[in-house]
């Protein structure tokens, strides 16, 4: 079984508030989309490190699209220097709230997921919906999505060693219950 980090999600507050009609058309040369009648947010990607932004009036933020934290961290270090520059004031510089950690992998082998249902615990598993098992390891960090063809993702995990509890305990548990 392998799995790697696909998708950092954090977010923060740079602790002033803003005009987002304004700050679109400051920030227009970083492919902004704001269109409040749809979203109260504004999203803009950062040319560097390649995130994707969602800012919104009271400051704070969300960040997406990062394949590691410190490209998070770069990121997050972008956006102060972006709308500080703005506004014209400095604002809060603190790092970024890591809220998910999202890897997929490969067992590299199928699965019955009829039987896999019904010998894990756990499980939400309804084909006519979705696809996979979801399946929610006993430690309770993260929801990992199992497919036939043996790929899973695992998501709603903060840290890299809840993602390393969950993935030994999920590999043990399909270890244990199939055999080859």
């Amino acid at each position: 079984m392998n799995a790697e980090l696909v998708n950092v999600v954090a977010g923060g507050d740079l602790g002033v508030s803003m005009n987002l009609h304004k700050l679109s058309s400051q920030i227009s040369q970083y492919s902004v989309s704001y269109e409040p009648e749809v979203s109260p947010g504004l999203y803009f990607e950062l040319p560097k490190s390649g995130v994707t932004v969602m800012l919104f009036g009271s400051g704070k933020y969300h960040l997406t699209g990062g394949e590691g934290i410190d490209q998070i961290l770069e990121a997050n270090n972008e956006v102060n220097d972006i709308i500080g520059e703005c506004v014209g004031e400095k604002v809060s510089e603190n790092d970024p709230d890591i809220r998910n950690l999202v890897y997929r992998g490969d067992f590299e082998r199928e699965f019955d997921l009829e039987e896999l249902a019904t010998s894990l615990e756990n499980t939400d598993y309804n084909p006519e919906n979705q696809p996979g098992i979801k399946y929610r390891p006993s430690d309770e960090f993260g929801l990992i999505t199992i497919f036939r063809t043996g790929r899973f993702t695992l998501v709603g995990v903060e840290t890299k060693k809840q993602a390393e509890c969950s993935l030994r305990e999920f590999k043990n548990t399909i270890t244990e219950l199939v055999s080859d």
